[in-house]
């Protein structure tokens, strides 16, 4: 009997465990997920929808998906910003039902009663469609007396009128410039192979070329290094400008003068090269407004922009800017001897030892063990020395016409595994800058750097032994690896 008792105590409870689980729990979040899902306002996936309009009133704003992307119909034919729109579309679906204020019957008992909602001549519409079906049109009238919610009906007149979220309406209330594509220049900045700016107030071009994957390089004026931070920084800026505004959408031949846009009046000209097949982007930067910001005009469209002063300012870089201001780089591993000749000096020579790359020897005026560290602390401020000014390139650049550099007070010529000796002359110092001559360039740079440079054969060598019961020598730095 007792056996019989709790078999069937058991088989009640766990007929109330399973009740509670599949009702409670597992039928508690089917209804609430029913529950979400008659709040939610329209049911589309991410991919369904071919086409938007957004109805404010005044304008109608019509988008369509062509070829996997989205470009605005009307009020002008524009690429559209993609991403723009898909936050949109998210907003649309996540927008809810919070509340129902008048149910379809009330509606259609009193027709007039949407009006007093300000739906009969509603704020905003909104039509999404899909591949193959419209959904119908979502209106929003006025907000409700405490503005937390705004009121809104989806579908025919006799719909039902509903609250949402204020702020959900904020982010739907879209016009033409939320919408479209504002970028004022499209291309993939990995894919920039040459930069060429023509601008008004300099005769020659400037111009910069990458090899793919590789470094920026200074063409013209002039062939040399460039600054890779500050070329890359203007080619980022160019890649996430956006329009301000839009001057005019299809401007006449007078409209482009008056901004400046014609070749003969452009401020600044710009060429991008992009890939492989050398496709070219073009900008054109015209007067200044009041307030600093520029016309401009990207050949590949039709309407004047207007761009702010940041953007301008990337594009009047000088040549200092965006030229490498370390031009002694070198690869130290790759050092086999360094020269320091003074005028009325024999030559201060110290070479790597070729059995072990971590041991120098002076070799000139003596033969003596170097201080590795010195040798090494030497290159590294050779390969770190920073122009503050660019004197002179080119031709006539030899540095005989700088001061001291014609007799230079010292000459570092450092010899490498492969490729030619890198041979760096200093001249006199003024203003506490000294004149540096390298291969066909001229520079200044800070007295400090000379002074580092400016060893001298006790700076460089080990110590002579001295006799015994003299005091020791001097001896390398703690820490330091000779």
């Amino acid at each position: 009997m007792r056996l019989k008792t709790n078999v069937i105590i058991s088989a009640v409870f766990l007929a109330l465990l399973g009740f509670v689980y599949f009702y409670e729990i597992k039928g508690g979040e089917e209804r609430r997920a029913e529950t979400e899902r008659a709040k939610q306002l329209v049911d589309f996936g991410d991919h369904e929808v071919s086409r938007l309009v957004v109805d404010r009133g005044d304008t109608a704003l019509v988008l369509e998906k062509a070829d996997g992307r989205w470009v605005v119909r009307e009020p002008v034919e524009a690429d559209a910003d993609g991403d723009a729109v898909d936050r949109y579309l998210r907003n649309l679906r996540e927008t809810e039902m919070e509340k129902v204020v008048a149910d379809s019957a009330a509606v259609a008992a009193d027709p007039a009663l949407p009006a007093k909602y300000g739906l009969a001549e509603p704020r905003l519409r909104v039509l999404v469609e899909l591949a193959d079906t419209p959904l119908d049109t979502i209106r929003f009238g006025d907000d409700t007396p405490t503005e937390r919610y705004t009121y809104g009906q989806r579908g025919g007149a006799a719909s039902p009128v509903f609250a949402a979220r204020a702020w959900r309406f904020d982010n739907l209330d879209k016009g033409l410039f939320d919408l479209r594509d504002r970028r004022v220049l499209a291309f993939d900045r990995d894919a920039v192979r040459q930069i060429r700016l023509e601008r008004s107030w300099e005769e020659k071009p400037l111009v910069l070329a990458r090899a793919a994957g590789g470094d920026w390089a200074l063409v013209e004026p002039l062939a040399a290094a460039a600054d890779q931070v500050a070329v890359n920084a203007m080619v980022s800026r160019l890649a996430n400008g956006k329009a301000e505004r839009f001057a005019a959408e299809a401007p006449d031949a007078a409209q482009l003068t008056e901004s400046g846009l014609t070749p003969e009046g452009a401020l600044i000209r710009l060429s991008l090269l992009l890939g492989d097949d050398r496709a070219e982007k073009r900008l054109t930067i015209g007067y200044e407004e009041a307030d600093g910001r520029h016309f401009a005009l990207d050949a590949s469209r039709a309407p004047i922009l207007v761009v702010d002063s940041t953007l301008v300012g990337k594009l009047r870089v000088d040549l200092f800017e965006l030229r490498d201001r370390r031009p002694l780089r070198h690869d130290a591993d790759a050092v086999t001897q360094v020269t320091l000749s003074r005028p009325g000096e024999p030559d201060l020579v110290a070479a790597r030892d070729t059995a072990d790359a971590s041991v120098w020897n002076v070799t000139s005026p003596q033969s003596r063990e170097a201080r590795a560290w010195r040798l090494t602390s030497l290159l590294s401020d050779l390969d770190g020395m920073e122009v503050k000014a660019f004197v002179a390139d080119g031709d006539g650049a030899d540095g005989a016409s700088a001061p001291g550099l014609a007799e230079p007070r010292l000459t570092v010529t450092v010899e490498r595994i492969d490729g030619e000796p890198l041979t760096v002359r200093f001249g006199d110092e003024i203003d506490d800058e000294v004149y540096v001559a390298c291969g066909r360039s001229v520079y200044r740079v800070a007295a400090t750097s000379f002074d580092q440079l400016n060893l001298a054969l006790d700076d460089v060598a080990q110590p002579v032994p001295k006799p015994a019961g003299d005091p020791a020598g001097d001896s390398a730095p703690a820490g330091s690896t000779d």
